[in-house]
């Protein structure tokens, strides 16, 4: 036995309206750390920060206005002009968007504009907020990453400073015998320059 239904539907046509606004900002970082760079006096003091200076530059540091900058992963390190202190630095930016949409009554168009722009707005100071705190997170573990190997390669630049300023000093003295270095674990360095009398 066969059964059968027989529907008519009829759809009422609704107007319904929405206001949809999107607000657009942009949210910036730039968090940094400040490592002072202290030398013994071999040499005069601008001796010995122009010796560093150009030590660096060996390798591979680039000079920007005056100062010797290089990358350290997403963290770029710069010596200052007077070779006093060393900058390592982690700038990012990042564009952040909120969309609202608000049904509108009948004759409401305005107000549900306004409100979807209010809401809009809202929802952008809070994406900017999170962002912001992501960003600066994402800055301060990259630099805590990169402090040591800035401070490896540093303590590498300032042994070759000195290595290069005492053979400079021994030199001033009389005729350089011979040169040993020595380094050792934790950075210790040793250098052992021979002047004939």
């Amino acid at each position: 036995m066969t059964c059968g239904l027989n529907l008519e539907i009829e759809l009422e046509a609704l107007r319904r309206l929405t206001q949809t606004r999107t607000a657009e900002g942009g949210v910036a970082i730039d968090d940094a750390i400040h490592l002072g760079v202290a030398m013994l006096p071999v040499l005069p003091d601008g001796e010995m920060r122009a010796t560093l200076r150009a030590v660096l530059a060996e390798l591979g540091w680039r000079e920007v206005d005056g100062r010797l900058s290089k990358d350290f992963g997403d963290a770029v390190a710069t010596l200052a002009a007077d070779g006093a202190s060393i900058s390592l630095r982690v700038a990012r930016a990042e564009t952040v968007s909120a969309t609202a949409q608000v049904i509108a009554s009948e004759g409401g168009e305005d107000a549900a504009a306004r409100e979807a722009e209010r809401q809009a707005g809202e929802r952008l100071r809070n994406a900017e907020d999170a962002a912001r705190a992501r960003l600066r997170q994402e800055a301060v573990d990259e630099i805590a990453r990169q402090e040591p190997v800035l401070r490896a390669a540093v303590q590498g630049a300032l042994n070759r400073t000195y290595r290069v300023a005492l053979e400079a000093r021994a030199r001033a003295m009389g005729e350089v015998e011979s040169i040993v270095e020595r380094g050792g674990e934790g950075g210790a360095y040793e250098v052992t320059v021979v002047v004939k009398a």
